[in-house]
């Protein structure tokens, strides 16, 4: 399903062998897209495994090091917030479920190679939010948010508490209930998710293969404003490709989709996969949840901007479909009345200087 991409990113990773002739202006290209998209840990672990690494340029040996040391630090940092997030909440039994990046690095999926990230994400029942918040200020973490709107939309309307940051780290954990904001257009039963979890150690869980990918669909596809975020995609194609060896998982796949009311963020997700990454989907799975899929006016418009906005941010046409998927986000987030109302007291504050 793949065509010329127009990303020399998504072309390495369909065939990192192609760096080996790119010229000065195509790796000034290259290494640019990577860094807006924090994929150059990845692509070095790209030229890394495929044996390429003494036949690139020194210069970009130089850059794939420093950028391989840098996701390992961080990737360590993670894993040791999560210690202390864990030491924080000592005597506190019930499962703590590691999301997204921290649950990759943890399950040590392909989907953390080279990957950097900046803060914890962890859930916990929802019943259980004041006793984790509170432990974890005991413990030194403080509220990044302190304006009393902020506070509200948060713990309102949002799918997690106000993001805690550690003064003397300078990480963050944000601690989520569920996967989908609560006034959403989606929403998700998180005790489902939680009947689900698989153990890493002790009381620390994962989602389950399954939901660990729809999580990430909704959080692009739904929740998220899709331009900039290859890094995402690709996140998914890792663990279809991965999680595809398991015996039995595109049935139970299917039917956690079904199950869950998450037909449409699975529907893009493995369509544009497909489509811009060229993951292997069979046939069948793509036909079973085109049931899924909006208007043929909404595809459309989706199958134009989405592969746009996943290649270089260089173009007009880029930041008219950034805008429109970044209004699309705000338009699932939230009814049109709460929306409205949101967007004019953020609009209002700006216009006042207030920062948050």
């Amino acid at each position: 399903m793949t065509e010329t991409s127009g990303s020399l990113v998504i072309d390495v990773l369909q065939d990192p062998a192609v760096m080996l002739g790119f010229n000065v202006a195509q790796w000034n290209s290259c290494l640019y897209e990577a860094r807006v998209n924090s994929l150059t840990g990845r692509l070095a672990a790209e030229a890394r495994d495929q044996g390429l690494w003494d036949r690139l340029p020194e210069r970009v040996q130089d850059i794939f090091l420093s950028a391989e040391i840098d996701a390992q630090s961080r990737q360590r940092r993670l894993m040791w917030e999560l210690n202390r997030i864990r030491r924080a909440l000592f005597g506190f039994e019930e499962p703590i479920v590691v999301l997204k990046g921290g649950a990759y690095i943890a399950r040590d999926l392909t989907a953390a190679t080279g990957r950097v990230s900046s803060d914890v994400d962890i859930m916990v029942d929802r019943k259980d939010l004041e006793t984790v918040e509170q432990m974890l200020l005991d413990a030194g973490w403080v509220h990044s948010v302190e304006d009393d709107y902020d506070q509200r939309y948060y713990r309102e309307w949002a799918h997690e508490l106000p993001p805690l940051y550690h003064p003397d780290r300078g990480m963050t954990v944000d601690v989520h209930h569920t996967i989908l904001p609560l006034t959403g257009r989606l929403t998700v039963d998180a005790l489902k998710l939680l009947a689900e979890i698989e153990p890493v150690d002790g009381n620390l869980y994962t989602l389950s293969p399954e939901d660990m990918l729809l999580h990430s669909a909704v959080h692009l596809f739904h929740d998220g404003v899709i331009a900039v975020s290859l890094r995402n995609l690709l996140e998914q194609h890792d663990m279809i490709s991965e999680f595809a060896r398991m015996e039995g998982f595109w049935d139970r796949l299917l039917d956690r989709t079904d199950e869950l009311g998450l037909g449409r963020p699975l529907f893009y997700c493995l369509r544009y996969c497909a489509l811009i990454l060229g993951t292997a989907v069979p046939g069948e799975v793509l036909e079973k949840t085109g049931c899924y899929a909006p208007n043929a006016l909404v595809l459309g418009m989706m199958d134009r901007m989405v592969p746009l906005v996943m290649k270089p941010p260089t173009s007009r046409l880029f930041q008219i479909a950034s805008k429109i998927l970044y209004m699309r986000s705000h338009w699932l987030r939230m009814p049109a009345g709460l929306l409205v109302k949101h967007l004019a007291t953020k609009s209002l504050r700006r216009l006042r200087g207030e920062t948050h």
